[in-house]
């Protein structure tokens, strides 16, 4: 069968799911990119084969979690429910990095939270000279990380390590990212199937979701070289908040930088290199 009957199909049995979510699955069991579909043909053992995935999809699990993998700058990531998926959201601030970054690149990264390693991965591929470190409170978090860093790579240049924030962080950064909790509990516009797929750990906070950014805008200090930059996601309706945390600890001009939808959801600053605020431009 053709594959764009197939899908119909399956669309028709299944009302609501996504058809390129659909063809992504279908693609993976048939070995070919997505674009190649119309030249393949659905056997009965392929359709078998898809159907559970299907079943899963319809329950509303993330389709990065079906195939196992997610596509985030120019990487392939290992994921798993331990994880949170790579979003679209990251990959724009992690651009707008890399525009804003003037000069040498960093020497040392920290990665606080790192997750499946999006951030600290994406930043080595960025800066072929840089080393990174990875720091997660999760065993299974980490185990993934570490995945990612021998399939890219990066063993040479990375560790991942476990810890709360900054422990078990060592010696002093040119760059830390940071992609926190910073979700409340009882926020409405979180997704359903992330609420119900993705690792609450990985997602909500106290104090209306700035508990986390908190800390770890209060203790970047220590760890940051002066002069050093810090990026930090954040919902939109928080970047004041964030950009004040920083001005307050030290954090010259924070810039407010912006999803593909053009909503803030982040900022990059500079640690002023006496320690205070100082002029200039990044880094």
């Amino acid at each position: 069968m053709i594959p764009a009957l197939y899908l119909a199909g399956v669309m028709k049995e299944f009302p609501g799911l996504n058809r390129a979510e659909l063809e992504f699955l279908l693609a993976e069991l048939l070995a070919c990119r997505r674009s190649e579909l119309p030249l393949r043909l659905v056997s009965d053992e392929v359709s078998q084969a898809m159907m559970p995935l299907v079943v899963r999809l319809a329950a509303g699990e993330p389709l990065a979690y079906i195939l196992g993998y997610a596509d985030f700058m120019d990487l392939r990531l290992k994921v798993s429910p331990a994880v949170l998926v790579p979003r679209a959201d990251t990959e724009w601030l992690m651009a707008s990095l890399f525009e804003h970054w003037h000069g040498p690149g960093p020497r040392r990264i920290l990665d606080l939270g790192t997750g499946s390693g999006a951030m600290l991965l994406a930043a080595l591929d960025h800066w072929p000279e840089a080393e990174g470190v990875g720091i997660d409170v999760d065993a299974a978090a980490r185990a993934v990380a570490r995945a990612n860093m021998r399939a890219l790579g990066f063993e040479e240049r990375a560790e991942i390590l476990p810890g709360h924030w900054f422990d078990g962080a060592d010696g002093m950064f040119d760059l830390i990212l940071a992609n926190p909790p910073y979700v409340a509990l009882d926020d409405p516009e979180l997704e359903g199937r992330a609420r119900q797929f993705e690792p609450a750990l990985a997602l909500f906070a106290d104090d209306a979701g700035m508990a986390d950014i908190r800390h770890i805008i209060d203790q970047s200090p220590q760890y940051l070289r002066p002069g050093g930059c810090m990026l930090v996601e954040c919902g939109h309706r928080q970047v004041a908040d964030l950009v004040t945390l920083m001005e307050d600890r030290g954090f010259e001009e924070p810039l407010a930088l912006h999803d593909g939808a053009g909503r803030p959801r982040g900022a990059l600053a500079r640690l002023g290199r006496d320690g205070l605020a100082s002029m200039g431009k990044l880094p």
